[in-house]
C-alpha cells in the first residue's frame, strides 16, 4: 500500500529544533497511515488521498511539552475516488489507533471531503479549492494538475462569510459566562484560546477576501492584512484598539502555542468576538451598501437579504452542485438553518466582559428557536437561559436527525 511516498517535514516553518520536528513527524506519519488505511477500507475506488489545511501549509497547531507532542489542529483530507461515495464515517475503533490527539469537545479529529475523479474540472470556486494548491498527496496518484486552480482574487465573497460563521460557531463551543467568575482548567483555557485564535485569523482572511486579496498561508495573510489595516480598515483599531497586537499574538499561538498566552484566554475570546462583529458589519456594508449600528437589525437584514445556511458543507461532492443545484438552492431557504445562524450570533454577543447579559438578544434567540424550529425553552435566569440556548444550538448542529441536518442528508442520500 503506497502511503506517504516521501518523508515530509510537516512543521519545519514553526520548529527549528531537529529533535522536536522528528517527534512531530513520527506522530504525523503514524496517524496519516492509520487514516489512509481506514479511508481505503471505507470508500470505494480510492485513487488518491490528500492532506490539506494547516498541516499541508506547515502551519498546523501542535503543542510540545516535555518531549510530548499534542496535536490541536484537525486533519483535513481530500479523497479522490472513481465512484460516488456517501460521506461515511470512519470507524471509531480505528481512530483509537491515532496517537497524541489533544481532544476538545466539539472539535473534530478529522474532516473528509470526497471528490469524484471525473468531476474535478467542475469543482466550484471556493477557499477550500484555493487552499488545495498546497495539499500533500499521501496516497495514490498525483492529480493536482487536473484540479482547477483559482487566484486569491477569485474567491467568492460568500466564502468570507462562510469562514466567519464557521469560526464563530467554533468560538461558541468552549465559552460559558461562568468562566467570568470561576477558574477554568488548563484544558478549557487551551480550547478557548485555540478557537479564539482561529476566529481572529479567520476574520483577517475574510477581510482580505472582501478586498479580493488572499494568500495560501496564515503568515502571509497576516502580513497582507497588517499592511492594509489602517488604510483599508481604519474602523478596526478604533473599535478594537489592540487589534494589531491581537493578530500578531494569534499568529504566534497558531504556529507555536504557549501556556503563557492561554492565561489571557478570556481577553482573547472577547477581542476575537468584537473583531468578528466588525468583520460582519463590513461584509454587510460591502454586499448591500447598508451600515447597521444595531446588532439585531444587522443580523435580521442579512438573513432577509441572503438566507444562505453557511452551516451546510455540501460542496464536498461536486456532483451535487453540478446535477442537483436546484435542490441546493431549495435548501438555502430552509428556515431552521437561518434560525441556528441568527441564534448563534445573538448568543455570541449577548454577554459583555463584566458578565452582564443583553436580555433582549436572549429573548430574541428563544423566540427564533420556538418559531422556526419548534424548540421551546422555559423562562429562567439569564445565565441559565444562555446555557440552555447554547445547548440547543450545539445539539442541532451536530445531531444528524435535527430539522436542518436530517432534511439535508435525507435528500442528498437518495442520489448515491
Amino acid at each position: 500500500m503506497n502511503i506517504l511516498k516521501e518523508n515530509i517535514d510537516w512543521l519545519a516553518a514553526s520548529y527549528e529544533e531537529k529533535e522536536t520536528r522528528a517527534l512531530i513527524n513520527d506522530v504525523m506519519s503514524h496517524n496519516l497511515r492509520v487514516l489512509c488505511q481506514e479511508i481505503i477500507k471505507t470508500f470505494p475506488g480510492v485513487v488518491s488521498i490528500y492532506l490539506t489545511g494547516g498541516y499541508a501549509a506547515s502551519e498546523g497547531t501542535v503543542i510540545v511539552e516535555d518531549r510530548e507532542v499534542k496535536l490541536l489542529s484537525d486533519y483535513d483530507l481530500v479523497v479522490i475516488t472513481k465512484g460516488w461515495a456517501s460521506m461515511a464515517s470512519l470507524k471509531r475503533s480505528s481512530l483509537q489507533k491515532l496517537r497524541n490527539i489533544y481532544e476538545m469537545p466539539g472539535h473534530p479529529i478529522y474532516e473528509v471531503f470526497v471528490w469524484n475523479i471525473e468531476e474535478l474540472d467542475k469543482l466550484p470556486p471556493t477557499k477550500f479549492l484555493y487552499d488545495f494548491q498546497l495539499a500533500k498527496c499521501i496516497y495514490g496518484e498525483e492529480l493536482r494538475t487536473t484540479v482547477p486552480r483559482i487566484l486569491g482574487s477569485e474567491i467568492p465573497l460568500t466564502e468570507g462569510l462562510r469562514l466567519i460563521f464557521n469560526r464563530v460557531f467554533g468560538a461558541l463551543i468552549p465559552f460559558s459566562p461562568s468562566l467570568l467568575y470561576t477558574d477554568s482548567s488548563v484544558r478549557r483555557r487551551r480550547h478557548l484560546t485555540f478557537e479564539s485564535v482561529k476566529l481572529v485569523l479567520g476574520s483577517c482572511e475574510a477581510l482580505l477576501i472582501l478586498e479580493s486579496i488572499h494568500s495560501l498561508t496564515q503568515k502571509e495573510n497576516v502580513r497582507l492584512f497588517q499592511e492594509r489595516l489602517f488604510s483599508r480598515f481604519p474602523q478596526l483599531p478604533q473599535r478594537v484598539p489592540s487589534v494589531s497586537k491581537l493578530i500578531e499574538q494569534a499568529l504566534e499561538y497558531r504556529l507555536r502555542p504557549s501556556t503563557e498566552a492561554e492565561k489571557n484566554a478570556l481577553d482573547i475570546w472577547f477581542n476575537s468576538r468584537d473583531l468578528a462583529l466588525l468583520t460582519f458589519e463590513l461584509f454587510i456594508e460591502k454586499l448591500y451598501g447598508i451600515r447597521q449600528s444595531h446588532l439585531e437589525e444587522m443580523i435580521g437584514h442579512f438573513i432577509h437579504k441572503n438566507p444562505h445556511p453557511f452551516i451546510f458543507n455540501i460542496m464536498a461532492t461536486a456532483n451535487v452542485w453540478r446535477k442537483y443545484r436546484r435542490l441546493y438552492f431549495k435548501l438555502l431557504y430552509k428556515k431552521p438553518s437561518n434560525a441556528l445562524l441568527a441564534t448563534r450570533l445573538y448568543l455570541l454577543f449577548s454577554v459583555d466582559r463584566d458578565g452582564k447579559f443583553d436580555n433582549k438578544l436572549l429573548e430574541k434567540s428563544r423566540d427564533i428557536l420556538a418559531e422556526h424550529m419548534g424548540i421551546k425553552v422555559g423562562r429562567q435566569d439569564p445565565q441559565g437561559l444562555w446555557e440552555a440556548l447554547k445547548q440547543y444550538v450545539l445539539q442541532n448542529y451536530f445531531d444528524p436527525f435535527s430539522p436542518v441536518q436530517f432534511s439535508l442528508r435525507r435528500q442528498i442520500a437518495t442520489f448515491f
